[in-house]
């Protein structure tokens, strides 16, 4: 029995391991923030699966105080999913209450990034952004908002 405690253990920790607490010293935009934790320094943490209008783009400053609102300097979980070509931690962020991703996403300040939100939740997420858009929240108060993906305003 303690044998198969402890094969259970090993086979469950690569899934534990990448979860975190950390606290929120700034927001840079409406999909990603600064945090500070102890055995990892300050760390920029890009929101996994959502992206957000740029700063100079239409929602992009309301996205950003949204994000204020929510988690300014909150403790929060990060579950590190990856890191990008930038160097920035991808994760999924939460407030122990709620996944922050995903309230962006309910509130109308971010998309989901269909190229590289590819977890099974991602069709919630999806299922929320169309509520929200059919809802005319956030964002979608635009007739025709342009994804950052596809924004040629970028400084």
């Amino acid at each position: 029995m303690k044998q198969l405690l402890i094969t259970i253990l090993i086979l469950c920790w690569p899934l534990t391991a990448h979860a975190w607490v950390a606290k929120v010293i700034s927001i840079t935009d409406g999909d990603t923030i600064n945090v500070y934790n102890t055995d990892h320094g300050q760390v920029t943490i890009r929101f996994y699966g959502i992206n957000s209008p740029e700063k100079g783009q239409p929602y992009g400053q309301a996205a950003g105080k949204y994000l204020t609102s929510l988690i300014a300097g909150a403790i929060v979980d990060i579950e590190s999913i990856a890191e990008d070509p930038d160097g920035r931690t991808v994760g999924i962020v939460s407030d122990g209450e709620r996944n922050i991703n995903q309230e962006m996403i309910k509130a109308g300040y971010a998309w989901v990034y269909r190229w590289y939100c590819n977890k099974p939740f991602c069709e919630d997420w999806l299922a929320l952004e169309n509520e929200a858009r059919t809802r005319k929240i956030g964002l979608w108060q635009e007739q025709n908002p342009i994804p950052p993906w596809l924004w040629s305003g970028r400084n």
